[in-house]
Order: structure tokens, then sequence, then C-alpha cells
């Protein structure tokens, strides 16, 4: 959700495409998993067991985002 407010500022003009629309930096997957890490944590506390496996998946998350964008991004050079 970080998107639509990020292209506001940057292109000055509205597009309600970006709230539904997938990619860019942060990715939603990640930018979701760390929302709901952070909700926990404040929620039942850091140091709860429910905490340490969200912050698990998260790192799991971003990891394969990452990866995925650095295969794709090469995949895009090799076809342009």
């Amino acid at each position: 959700m970080c998107n639509p407010p990020n292209f506001r500022y940057k292109e000055n003009k509205w597009d309600p495409k970006k709230i539904v629309g997938s990619g860019e930096m942060p990715s939603s997957h990640s930018s979701t998993v760390v929302a709901v890490a952070v909700s926990i944590g404040l929620h039942d506390g850091v140091e709860s067991s429910s905490f340490a496996i969200v912050v698990v998946m998260a790192f799991i998350v971003m990891y394969d985002a990452s990866g995925s964008r650095l295969h794709a991004g090469r995949q895009a050079e090799v076809l342009n």
C-alpha cells in the first residue's frame, strides 16, 4: 500500500490502478508480511511465538521476492 502515495509524490498525479497493482518497491507481498509482523509484535509482544513465526515467514517472502526480481531483470535484459 506504499505505492499510491509514492507515485503521487513523485509523479504529481493520482493513479487508482496503483492501489491494486503489483510490483515496484516495496513489493506487495513484502509490505504485507512486514505489516503483519508489526501488528503481531504490537499485539502479542515481540517475545511471543507467533511473532517469531511471522518474522521467519517475512524473511522468506522478502528473500523470494528479491530473487524473483533479480531473475526477472536478467531475463528482461536477455530478451531486450
